[in-house]
């Protein structure tokens, strides 16, 4: 007789098949009844963790953004204050995202996953206000550059954030669907691309120094 299974020995396998049945069919395709037959575990079992579908790919959602969370709040505080110039300034935004990039080109069930709960109805308000919590770095990052040289009145800078954050996502997508490959020519021209924006308050471009040697 196999071994019974701890409740986070099973809500870890939920979120994992859950990934992938999202991620290999999209948002609209997903049922109890295939994580049923992909795990092995009835609705009823699910339903004791996760009080409704919406409960369960938010949880799933929110756990892969707190990982993030983790992996670029590993950057040192200091680092910001040095923030001087353009130079120190991509070099921080590098040290930041890099480590972001990475974790989401690493594995294809988690990052599309994400990229189609982002394009779906569950990523509600109250989703984007825990997910901005997370994503504090990037915020402090773009509040700091501002106190140094100050962008429009009319720039929304939570909007940069969120330009910054997930069109990093969508190109990590078309990256792992084969769309384009990895490769260092494509992740300089993505960490330029999503961090043109903030680099535009010194009136420049971001640096052209060849940064994917250090991936």
């Amino acid at each position: 007789m196999a071994p019974q299974r701890t409740p986070e020995q099973l809500k870890s396998i939920i979120l994992k098949a859950t990934q992938h049945l999202v991620a290999v069919g999209g948002m609209q395709n997903f049922s109890y009844p295939k994580l049923a037959a992909e795990t092995g575990i009835n609705a009823p079992t699910v339903y004791e963790h996760y009080k409704n579908k919406e409960a369960l790919l938010t949880t799933c959602f929110l756990s892969i953004d707190s990982e993030i969370a983790c992996k670029i709040a590993n950057v040192p505080k200091s680092l910001s204050a040095g923030v001087r110039d353009l130079q120190s300034l991509d070099n921080l935004c590098w040290l930041l995202w890099l480590p972001y990039w990475n974790y989401l080109t690493a594995d294809y069930d988690r990052t599309l996953f994400y990229w189609h709960f982002c394009n779906s109805e569950y990523y509600t308000p109250t989703v984007v206000q825990q997910r901005m919590q997370n994503g504090k770095v990037f915020w402090e990052l773009v509040q700091s550059v501002n106190g140094l040289s100050q962008f429009s009145e009319r720039c929304n800078l939570e909007m940069l954030v969120w330009n910054l954050v997930d069109n990093t996502v969508a190109m990590a997508a078309k990256v792992l669907r084969g769309i384009y490959p990895d490769d260092e020519v494509n992740v300089n021209t993505v960490y330029h691309m999503v961090f043109q924006p903030v680099f535009s308050v010194f009136g420049q471009n971001s640096g052209d120094d060849n940064k994917a040697d250090d991936k």
